[in-house]
């Protein structure tokens, strides 16, 4: 799973998207293993994981519908002690480590679900073009172009030896429904996937950040993955059954799987800290996703490659442009813990003031409007964070800044 470098990039992140990825993975797990049990116990403990889900992030609401449609076909022995478990637990633990809902839970939850229903719009650059919602392939095309070709194969191959174990158990039902069996396990990774992928790709479901939003889907699509490997090198093939012993069977096993991950890290270690502008092999990479009008870079990771240069080359009490206003913070912070110098003042706004010695800003095509926009266009930085020869982030000096205002002055 951290060999995908956008999901090694978003599990360092003090951000509510890795956490739900883990409690909806483990809330779906436990549903599978209250199912193999059937005990109250087990259930118990399924409907307490499936409320940490809840309490964790929205898609943690997304867990029943993996849930129940895969009991209600694999292990219809417990269904009701499930939902008794989700119907009690499930809302009891989401109240319990929720202060704020304590003193008004049920107006209070209507509140939170409103808001991200209407949540503001943020907008996206896709394919060239931008949205405020992005079409529904969004998520799709995304994994696509982000997970390394190397587990993108796996996954098909998991893909093709799963459909036909989902067939083989339709046509041999009695044999194949077990929770506990190959089959039933299958089944609820391609109904986790499905339902994800599904939320994700609703017309008005939000879609921006690159995977972040629907980042739930990766640990089924690893254990995919993993699926479609250990199929392919399982039994021998026919072209060298007789010709490897079983010793230097499992030795090629071994090496062919080293490779895979191998492959898989050395994604992680060539964007690194950077992972979240992976781009891989199917759209040429950082460059080709440049040339294909995706978005290089959001969330500000690449602002704190600035943090030694404004040390170094701002004089006491100097200040600094920051594009846009919300990155702020993100210096603010790194200030308070002593990264970047105390005295050094931060500007936000639409456009510099002449008393900026400096602006920062990363190449988010969206973002890239007004003064930031000219800049990137028409002005050297002096100081600037490359992946794969792509800029993520330019610095540009007083000079510049200068240029810019006289140039909007103009316009």
């Amino acid at each position: 799973l951290l060999g995908m470098p956008r999901v090694f990039a978003h599990a360092h992140l003090t951000a509510l998207d890795a956490p739900v990825m883990a409690t909806t993975f483990v809330a779906v797990f436990a549903a599978w293993w209250a199912a193999v049990r059937g005990t109250w116990g087990a259930a118990v403990v399924a409907g307490v994981a499936w409320g940490l889900a809840l309490q964790t992030k929205l898609n943690g609401f997304f867990v029943p519908f993996i849930v129940f449609p895969w009991v209600l076909i694999w292990a219809r022995k417990s269904a009701l002690k499930l939902l008794a478990a989700y119907a009690v637990a499930g809302p009891l633990v989401l109240l319990a480590l929720w202060p704020w809902l304590w003193f008004a839970p049920v107006s209070r939850f209507i509140e939170y679900v409103a808001f991200h229903l209407g949540h503001y719009p943020v907008g996206t650059f896709y394919l060239g073009k931008g949205y405020l919602i992005a079409p529904w392939h969004y998520p799709f095309v995304m994994t696509a172009v982000t997970v390394p070709v190397g587990v993108l194969l796996c996954v098909a191959v998991g893909l093709h030896f799963a459909g036909r174990e989902m067939a083989r158990a339709f046509r041999h039902w009695k044999e194949a429904s077990d929770p506990a069996g190959g089959s039933g396990q299958i089944a609820l990774i391609l109904l986790a996937l499905l339902v994800n992928y599904l939320f994700a790709a609703l017309p008005f479901s939000k879609k921006y950040g690159g995977v972040r939003l629907f980042l739930p889907v990766f640990p089924f699509l690893a254990l995919l993955a993993a699926y479609g490997l250990s199929r392919l090198l399982a039994p021998p093939w026919p072209a060298v059954r007789g010709r490897l012993s079983a010793a230097q069977w499992t030795q090629l096993r071994v090496g062919v799987s080293l490779v895979v991950l191998a492959l898989a890290w050395r994604s992680v270690g060539l964007t690194h800290p950077y992972q979240m502008s992976y781009y891989n092999a199917l759209i040429g990479g950082i460059r080709g996703a440049e040339r294909a009008g995706m978005e290089i870079t959001y969330w500000g990771e690449s602002y704190f490659a600035g943090i030694p240069f404004f040390n170094r080359r701002v004089p006491r009490g100097g200040t600094v442009w920051v594009w846009p206003q919300g990155y702020t913070s993100l210096l603010e912070q790194a200030q308070k813990g002593g990264l970047l110098r105390a005295d050094i003042r931060l500007m936000a706004g639409d456009q510099p003031r002449p008393e900026a010695l400096y602006g920062i800003f990363q190449n988010r095509a969206g973002e890239l409007i007004g003064c930031a926009g000219l800049l990137w266009r028409t002005c050297r930085p002096v100081h600037t964070v490359s992946v794969g020869g792509v800029r993520l982030m330019g610095i540009y000096d007083q000079e510049a800044l200068q240029r810019c205002r006289s140039l909007k002055r103009k316009s």
